[in-house]
Formats: structure tokens, C-alpha cells, sequence
């Protein structure tokens, strides 16, 4: 029961948030809503109020729909105890009032976080005023998490008895606000005049066929959007995101562009990140650096812009700034892990490699070495696939074997391996490594000896090794 009240609660949120469809066409029930709403602003005096109720009430004493619009006006300025006075006395003067009931609703789920009792009035609006959509909407709307079918179902009494509600677009809100996307496009595709449809209706028409996977569907729709609602920010962004994921990079950027033109503060930081993957797909790489710099710069904690933004600037060849970014991702990672240590070392690594200058190539080595060492450390599981990397890191720095550079490294894998207690899947692998380096070593610092025990030991592990074989003389 406790869970079914907390689902409950949930769901009226949603039935706050729905529009409220007061007795607007009543020019007297606007004037006296205008009337409460300057008291609270400051604007007239408690008699005057008082008076002016009074004189409403007074003309529309049998007018049980004009009394349930002061109801709703109350409610509107939060004053729940007035709103539910003069709902009750709406109710008092023709029990049918369907209007009335759906505000004793909508105070009930103001006052309780048990939805139970909003749904009550809500079936008694349905029960008194069945023609009046209201009751069904707000009932639905209760509904909407715990049960979208039953809400859908009570929309469907509606359609009995107003043929004329749309209830397929109804339908479609309730799915697409439940997050049942597939749902709500099959129920916003039964909508014949799109015409009907408000703009949140088309956008959330839009965005069901985008989560529904129908790309082409919402591209239809955001394009009827922006014919009847033209330079409307969300359409122009599901336009884009609908090219960008069709790869019609584009058309992409000309609804990207119109989006940008917005006012600022309708522009998230994932619209620049697509905006940024638009580039991207253009092939300018410099704009995706751009984009992706502006999406950092309005949210900093989406930590795989720096992913996409290391891309893009090691596509303009920017290395050192694609590393610092790099760096600033795996950073920012929540949990770690040896792989992320091990792509920074292999950036630092490729780079080297496409570096012709001695001095720069030796630092990004370096920094490679540094990152290993810290990989060996932190990660002792996977240790010796770290001394393995280091290792050949430090082979790079010394290709002539004159130095030595490696060789410590080497050695310190050896050492390692030979420790195992029981032979591990790799152990020849890595010794087949460590005794080809100590031997070619020794060769090219003339110390045959010591030389020739590695190349043995080489064959030992990998009695093939042609190298070994040529050195040691052996067929």
C-alpha cells in the first residue's frame, strides 16, 4: 500500500502541473479572478475584495458553473480554503457540476501526498458531468505513472461521450510523459488534423518518434512545427538532432544554426556537445573543437565532451591539447580504471612516433614512462603487463639498444615472472620479450657471454625463435 501511495504522489505532480481551464468565457469570472489576483499583489483593500465576492456570488447564485470559476480563482492564487468553500457551494447548487469536483481534486492533491483522494473527486466529476472532459483528464493524469493503461482507459470513457475530445493526442501525452515512447507515437499517429494538436502536444509528437527510433517521423513532425510555430527553439533541435542521427550533417547544421539563433537561455549544454558531433560529421574540425569547448564551458560535469573534444583536436593535430584534455577526462572519471592510464599512455606513445623532432619525441616518451610506472602501482593485479609496456616505452627512447635504457625493466619483468608460483597464460610470451631485448643488448655492447645465456634462454621458451637460432649457430 505504502509503495502504491508513493507512485501515486509521483503522479500528482503531473496533475499540478496540468493547464487549468478556469470559466474564462464568463467576462465576470475574469474580472473578479483580476480582482484577487491585484489583492494579493497589494493592489486593493480586504473590503473591497470582500465586497465584490460578495456582489458575484449574490449575481450568480444560480449559476453553479460561474460559482466554481471563483472556486478556480481562489485555487489559482493558492488560497485552497476559499476554493474549496465556494466548490462546495457549487456543488450545493447543482450537484452536476463537474468543474467543482475536479478543484476539491486538485486541492486534495495539494494538501496530500496520498492520490487516493484526488482520484475520488475525479471519478465523481466523470460520474456527475460525464460529458466534461476535465474529470477524465485529471483522473488520467493521477494514473499517468502507476498505470498508463488505466489512464489511457479512462480517456477512452471520454471519446463515449465526447467523440469530439481528442483523446488520441490525450493518449500520446500520457505515454510520452511515462516515458513509453513507442506507445505514445502509436497514439499521436491516430491524430488526423495535426492542426488541433498544441505546440507541446507536436513537440512531444516530435520527441516520441525520436525515442521511438522513427527518425524520419519526428523530422516530419518538427518540420510541421516550425511551419506553424516558425524559429520554435525545440523544434529546430529535434530537426537537428533527426539530421545529426540520419548522418545528414547538412541539414544538421542549417536547423542547428536556426536553434543558436535563440535567446541563450533556451540553448543546453547538449545542444552545443551535437552541435559539436555536427562538425564532426562535416568533417571541420575546428568548429567541433569549438562547440565542444562552448558545452563544457555550460556544463562542466558532462565529462564526455573532453572524450569527443581529445577527438576532435587530435583530428586538427593538436596533440598537446588533445592530451591536456584527455588528461582532464580521466580526471573527472568517477572510477578509474587501468584502461583509461593505459589509452593516456598509448596517446603519448603514437605521438612520439609521429614526432620527428629528437627532443620532443624523448618528452612524450617520458610522459608515457612516468604513466606506466604510476599503471604498475596503482593496478598490481595487471602489474606485469605494465612492466611489459614500460618496458618496450623505454626501447622506444633507446632503438639502438647503446644505452640500456630498457634494460632495467627487463629485468624487473623477468623477475617478476619467474616468481609465479604456477605458470601463468603469458609467462612465455613476456620471457620471450625480456631475453630477445638482454640478448640484443649484450650483442651490441659486445659482450657476447652474457649475450649468448639470453639467446639460450630465449630458445628455451621459444625453441623456434630464428634470431636465437642464427646467433647461437644452432640449426
Amino acid at each position: 500500500m505504502t509503495k502504491f501511495k508513493n507512485i501515486l504522489a509521483i503522479a500528482l505532480l503531473f496533475v499540478l502541473g496540468l493547464p487549468v481551464s478556469a470559466q474564462t468565457d464568463n467576462p465576470l469570472v475574469q474580472q473578479i479572478a483580476k480582482v484577487l489576483k491585484d489583492h494579493q499583489a497589494g493592489k486593493n483593500t480586504d473590503d473591497f475584495v470582500k465586497d465584490q465576492v460578495k456582489n458575484f456570488v449574490k449575481l450568480h447564485k444560480k449559476d453553479a458553473n460561474a460559482i466554481a470559476g471563483l472556486a478556480q480563482a481562489y485555487y489559482d492564487i493558492k488560497d485552497t480554503a476559499n476554493a474549496k468553500n465556494y466548490a462546495e457551494l457549487a456543488i450545493s447548487k447543482n450537484k452536476n457540476c463537474g468543474d467543482a469536483y475536479c478543484i476539491l481534486g486538485d486541492i486534495a492533491a495539494l494538501q496530500s501526498n496520498d492520490g487516493g483522494d484526488a482520484a475520488m473527486w475525479y471519478q465523481n466529476a466523470q460520474t456527475m458531468d460525464p460529458t466534461n472532459p476535465k474529470g477524465y483528464i485529471r483522473y488520467a493524469a493521477v494514473y499517468r505513472v502507476r498505470s498508463p493503461k488505466e489512464a489511457v482507459n479512462a480517456l477512452e470513457n471520454l471519446r463515449k461521450v465526447n467523440p469530439s475530445y481528442p483523446v488520441d493526442a490525450e493518449a500520446g501525452n500520457i505515454y510520452y510523459n511515462a516515458g513509453r515512447f513507442k506507445e505514445a507515437l502509436e497514439n499521436f499517429n491516430k491524430v488526423k488534423d495535426l492542426d488541433k494538436l498544441e505546440k507541446n502536444y507536436l513537440f512531444e509528437y516530435t520527441g516520441a518518434a525520436y525515442f521511438a527510433g522513427d527518425y524520419n517521423k519526428s523530422l516530419e513532425i518538427a518540420e510541421y512545427g516550425l511551419k506553424k510555430f516558425p524559429n520554435e527553439p525545440n523544434f529546430n533541435r529535434m530537426g537537428m538532432y533527426d539530421n545529426l542521427i540520419n548522418k545528414n550533417y547538412e541539414q544538421a547544421e542549417t536547423y542547428g544554426k536556426a536553434l543558436l539563433s535563440s535567446n541563450d537561455s533556451v540553448i543546453s549544454a547538449m545542444d552545443l556537445q551535437n552541435m559539436g558531433h555536427v562538425y564532426n560529421g562535416l568533417k571541420d574540425y575546428q568548429k567541433a573543437v569549438e562547440y565542444f569547448k562552448k558545452s563544457l564551458d555550460k556544463d562542466s560535469t558532462v565529462n564526455d565532451v573532453r572524450q569527443y573534444l581529445y577527438k576532435a583536436y587530435s583530428d586538427i593535430g593538436d596533440i598537446d591539447d588533445a592530451i591536456s584534455i584527455y588528461k582532464e577526462y580521466v580526471n573527472h572519471k568517477e572510477a578509474k580504471s587501468n584502461a583509461d592510464l593505459s589509452e593516456l599512455a598509448s596517446i603519448y606513445t603514437t605521438t612520439a612516433a609521429k614526432t620527428e623532432d629528437a627532443a620532443k619525441k624523448d618528452q612524450y616518451l617520458a610522459e608515457a614512462d612516468s604513466i606506466w610506472a604510476q599503471y604498475i602501482k596503482d593496478y598490481p593485479q595487471v602489474a606485469e603487463y605494465g612492466m611489459y609496456m614500460r618496458a618496450k616505452v623505454n626501447e622506444n627512447r633507446d632503438p639502438d639498444y647503446t644505452k640500456g635504457t630498457a634494460k632495467p625493466y627487463w629485468e624487473d619483468l623477468e623477475k617478476a615472472v619467474l616468481s609465479h608460483s604456477e605458470k601463468g597464460a603469458n609467462d612465455n610470451a613476456y620471457l620471450s620479450a625480456v631475453y630477445y631485448y638482454l640478448g640484443a643488448y649484450y650483442y651490441t655492447a659486445g659482450k657476447k657471454e652474457e649475450g649468448d645465456v639470453n639467446w639460450k634462454k630465449l630458445l628455451e621458451v621459444d625453441p623456434n625463435n630464428a634470431t636465437a637460432k642464427k646467433v647461437l649457430g644452432v640449426q
